[in-house]
């Protein structure tokens, strides 16, 4: 890792569209929604503050709802139950 991103990713060198994330961190991960329709997902690390998150659902056509996204964490909501999802969270990170 190099400040805070895996060095696959390119550390500080990583760019959404021509903004360089020097000084983020990028979080990835996958989760599902279980028997319920939500689930609450818990980052690795704590953001500085609350981090921009999007999710893209891998099970049906149906779309995962992200709510709640706070500097530890988000909700994943679903219209129906066993929804599986990816997420990725960036935004400041912690000093």
């Amino acid at each position: 890792m190099a400040d805070g991103l895996p060095s696959e990713l390119g550390g500080n060198n990583l760019s959404i569209g021509a903004t360089p994330l020097h000084g983020q961190s990028l979080l990835a991960g996958s989760g599902d929604t279980g028997a319920g329709s939500s689930v609450a997902v818990t980052f690795a690390e704590e953001f500085a503050s609350a981090p921009i998150v999007t999710s893209s659902n891998t099970s049906s056509d149906e779309g995962i709802f992200v709510s709640g996204v706070t500097t530890t964490g988000f909700t994943a909501q679903s219209a129906t139950a066993s929804q599986v999802f990816h997420w990725q969270a960036v935004g400041e990170r912690t000093a």
